[in-house]
């Protein structure tokens, strides 16, 4: 069969196969060939758009897969090795996944067929579930986690899954071919079980019953019994307290002691030049501040003086001007009276030049260098 006619079903994939396997190379490398094969196939289905389902309806591929397969037990046979085959090379790409990032990844499926006489129950829902054993065997704490989620995936969504799945399987047009409809009992299973093989990342969950989930958490989950049945709030302080605390120890334990005090040596060297810096600076603010203050209190004088030639002095201050000018000239019909005692005339003629000079007037008779020492 061409490549291009292959579907997703028993046939497809032994087609598939065989025709990756030509060259001899079948018999050495069946397994891989087998993977590729389910790869080749569902390349591209998570992203092709094609999720909506009708109410009473499977996806087209429910069918497809079914697809020329005999009844009866050896159909049955037949459609569980293709399914296990399919669950196979998924586990076998999450634990690649694992792998190459170093993370976590859990995965929980139902296939919404139940063993005959199982009742829409949690401790009738069987789950297959992957994840990474060796994590479980560094922090036995998870499987508790596990076994919380695995309850909510059977309470919430698998007992919701098992009447649709039972619609559409009718509405398709199948029946039940089961030779017994004995009810099953009620049985005990363990919280977290062994994975299905040695050396596996696989494993077979069930429910179990919601009214006595907490005490098979307590009783086996190694969970403090005086929790509240039910607490859900409780439960997730509690875990986050645990989780919080593996955390802390994990960072005592990887922390460099002799590092973090060299580094906290070096910090306080660096604050202690610092502050003799800012000591330095608030030294100089103040010398500052005191040259300002000394300056401030400093004597300055500032006289200006502006002068306007006017027409002629005014007629109350004309008759003073012989006498300024013998005053300032140091000519009289007297004799120079010396600095130390001034004659009285002088005194009187010097102290109406203020009075002269704020009027406007401007003596003919004095000339600019006179005027300027006087000023």
């Amino acid at each position: 069969m061409a490549l291009s006619r292959c579907q997703f079903n028993p046939a497809g994939i032994e087609s598939v196969r065989s025709q990756l396997g030509q060259g001899g190379i079948s018999d050495v490398y069946q397994r891989q060939l087998h993977a590729a094969a389910y790869a080749f196939l569902s390349c591209g289905f998570h992203k092709d758009g094609h999720h909506s389902l009708n109410a009473k309806q499977f996806h087209d591929l429910f069918k497809v897969a079914r697809a020329n397969l005999p009844t009866g037990k050896e159909g049955r046979d037949a459609r569980t090795a293709f399914y296990n085959g399919l669950l196979d090379t998924i586990f076998d790409l999450v634990t690649a996944y694992d792998r190459v990032t170093g993370g976590a990844t859990l995965v929980i499926t139902f296939s919404g067929a139940q063993a005959p006489g199982a009742q829409p129950v949690p401790s009738h829902v069987k789950t297959q579930v992957y994840f990474n054993p060796g994590l479980l065997e560094e922090m036995p704490d998870m499987g508790p986690a596990l076994a919380r989620m695995n309850q909510i995936f059977a309470e919430e969504i698998a007992l919701r899954i098992i009447p649709r799945w039972e619609r559409a399987f009718k509405s398709a047009g199948y029946s039940y071919d089961f030779c017994t409809t004995a009810v099953l009992p009620i049985v005990a299973h363990p919280l977290v079980p062994a994975p299905v093989r040695p050396n596996c990342a696989r494993y077979h969950f069930h429910g179990h019953p919601p009214e006595e989930f907490q005490a098979i958490l307590e009783a086996e989950g190694g969970l403090e019994a005086e929790q509240p049945l039910g607490d859900v709030r409780n439960l997730n302080q509690l875990e986050m307290l645990r989780r919080r605390v593996r955390e802390l120890e994990e960072v005592i334990h990887e922390a460099d002691i002799d590092h973090t005090r060299s580094r906290i040596k070096e910090l306080e060297n660096v604050i202690e030049q610092k502050d003799l810096a800012v000591k330095q600076l608030e030294e100089e603010v103040r010398q500052l501040h005191s040259s300002a203050a000394m300056a401030a209190h400093s004597p300055r004088r500032i006289i200006s003086l502006r002068l306007s030639r006017k027409a002629g002095p005014p007629s109350s201050i004309a008759t003073a001007v012989p006498s300024i000018t013998m005053a300032m000239s140091g000519k009289g019909s007297g004799a120079h009276t010396p600095p130390s005692s001034p004659s009285l005339s002088s005194i009187s003629s010097v102290s109406s030049i203020p009075a002269l000079m704020s009027s406007g007037y401007d003596p003919p008779c004095l000339n600019p260098s006179s005027r300027t020492s006087m000023l």
